[in-house]
């Protein structure tokens, strides 16, 4: 029976509507982000692709289109690193299922699956070209947007956080260091951080204690890549974040500055459980897949 019911839920996608409560941001009042991450372009979503495009257009048809911005969380493709993706199929998919979204100003990170696709940086080019996506993965990429006489700041850290844990620990720190730096310097009145792996957060909220710093700047911390944790019943739920390389407990809905991390300053973090499916992972339970518009 479970078997049954996590196979349907894994096509019973929610869209959601979700009012971002920071304070003292009149200015920005009806800004939205829409935020898409892990479709596994190459799997069970190709079949959904019209669907969920109707869907997202039924949310962005609630926002002002001057304001509102598309957040791609990273792995817009599916695979193990091996097996090449189908490039064409991928092209086949991709325009149906973000249609229409290329008129948008729209942000992305790379993912794992991404990062370990030999076939990835010709379908990044595409993304990049046709899609109108700009992909954020150094400090030099930050977007900075007006709005009247506030601005916003769109990050993209590369966190796929086995990448920072290989990098030497000099190099790591240095990294966080500069974001930490852009975070409280450029006078924004929201920082928008896309990550893809939220474990990458533990590694700057480490930071921040080590160099008792603070985030001052209203952030906004936007990740995916678990999953929800697939079977999010308890035993389930550890062996789907095993599988997802997934160590801090950070794996569905909101974070927030919290016991040893209390005094790390004005953020908060939503951890998607994304779109679509990983290869030979076709169910889900107590996490469905998931779009997301965030409006202040």
């Amino acid at each position: 029976r479970i078997g049954k019911k996590s196979r349907i839920r894994a096509s019973h996608v929610q869209y959601r509507r979700i009012h971002l409560g920071f304070s003292g941001l009149s200015d920005l009042q009806g800004v939205s982000f829409l935020f898409l991450t892990d479709p596994h372009i190459g799997w069970n979503i190709d079949g959904m692709a019209e669907h969920i495009s109707e869907g997202i257009h039924t949310l962005l048809g609630l926002t002002e289109p001057k304001k509102t911005f598309i957040l791609h969380g990273g792995d817009f493709v599916s695979g193990d690193g091996v097996t090449p993706t189908d490039q064409e199929h991928f092209f086949d998919v991709a325009p149906v299922l973000f249609r229409g979204l290329e008129t948008y100003k729209n942000f992305a990170v790379i993912g794992n699956h991404d990062e370990e696709n030999p076939d990835f940086p010709r379908i990044k080019q595409y993304l990049s070209e046709v899609q109108n996506i700009k992909f954020l993965t150094q400090p030099r990429d930050t977007q900075r947007i007006n709005i009247g006489e506030s601005q916003i700041c769109i990050y993209g850290i590369h966190t796929l956080a086995d990448h920072l844990s290989r990098i030497p620990k000099i190099e790591r720190n240095a990294t966080l260091d500069t974001y930490i730096y852009l975070f409280n310097t450029t006078r924004a009145a929201l920082n928008v951080i896309l990550l893809h792996n939220p474990d990458g957060m533990e590694l700057l909220l480490r930071r921040l204690r080590e160099t008792q710093q603070t985030i001052m700047t209203p952030t906004l911390f936007l990740a995916g890549h678990t999953h929800g944790g697939g079977l999010d019943i308890p035993f389930f739920r550890k062996l789907g974040l095993m599988a997802c390389k997934t160590r801090f407990g950070r794996y569905k809905g909101w974070y927030g500055p919290a016991k040893k991390y209390a005094h790390t300053g004005s953020w908060k973090m939503y951890v998607s459980t994304g779109i679509g499916n990983s290869p030979d992972m076709d169910i889900r339970l107590n996490a469905d897949p998931e779009v997301v518009l965030f409006t202040l």
